[in-house]
């Protein structure tokens, strides 16, 4: 799967009005990644978080910025 395609499915996922933060593995696990594919999958999640379009909230699990109780500055 392209890792822009990944990108897309993780933020619709995660922007979703009912999505609870989750660590990396479980999320992957709950869009139906293959233990083999987690590779592939988890380049586009440290890109996003790189870029700051997703963040590590409290234990861990990754959110969206505006979603994750931390003032930025």
């Amino acid at each position: 799967m392209p890792s822009e395609e990944i990108t897309e499915r993780i933020l619709r996922f995660i922007g979703s009005h009912d999505y609870r933060p989750l660590r990396v593995r479980a999320l992957a696990r709950s869009l139906g990644i293959a233990e083999h594919e987690y590779g592939a999958f988890s380049d586009p999640v440290k890109a996003l978080m790189k870029s700051g379009r997703l963040v590590l909230g409290r234990s861990k699990g990754l959110t969206l910025p505006e979603r994750s109780g931390r003032i930025p500055g």
